[in-house]
């Protein structure tokens, strides 16, 4: 099976601020759920795109070729597969592991590394799906942007109550 991977240290401010509250607080499983509900709440606007968004149009071929076989469907849905396991839907193919100190956030999809891969390419143009801020404005629509403030925000207010508890 192929995996994709990409740890906190794509983001160095990310990885500092998730450290420090391990550090005082302990204790992020709360935050880590409210990260988990908006990264699924927000990776659904990538498959709610009416066209091609911030992605490559489709080749006028595959365009021609997905409509007469999978009408009306959005660019990055054929079977729905890959959608629905990062959009919260329940499946075997989501991922989404929250321990007091980490959290892993994911799809079992094997073809999902096609869309992700960084590698040249000559038939399926890059459109990412998984990621937590640098990549979004490329590929992504903009509800998906900003997703690492968000997410230290989270943090950022989780350890703010925690300490005020204290």
């Amino acid at each position: 099976m192929l995996i994709q991977s990409y740890s906190v240290e794509n983001d160095a401010k990310f990885k500092a601020q998730i450290e420090n509250a391990i550090n005082q607080v302990g204790d992020l499983r709360f935050a880590f759920g409210e990260i988990g509900r908006d990264w699924f709440k927000s990776n659904k606007a990538i498959f709610n795109l009416k066209g091609s968004g911030q992605y490559p149009d489709l080749s006028e071929p595959y365009a021609t070729r997905k409509q007469r076989t999978h009408p009306n469907k959005p660019i990055m849905v054929r079977s729905g597969r890959m959608r629905d396991s990062i959009t919260g839907r329940p499946n075997k193919d989501s991922v989404l592991r929250i321990g007091k100190s980490a959290m892993v956030m994911g799809s079992k999809v094997p073809y999902m590394i096609f869309h992700q891969s960084d590698e040249p390419r000559e038939v399926i143009p890059l459109r990412k799906v998984l990621f937590l801020g640098a990549e979004a404005p490329r590929s992504a629509p903009s509800e998906v942007t900003g997703r690492t403030e968000r997410f230290l925000k989270i943090i950022e207010l989780e350890v703010e109550r925690k300490l005020k508890s204290l």
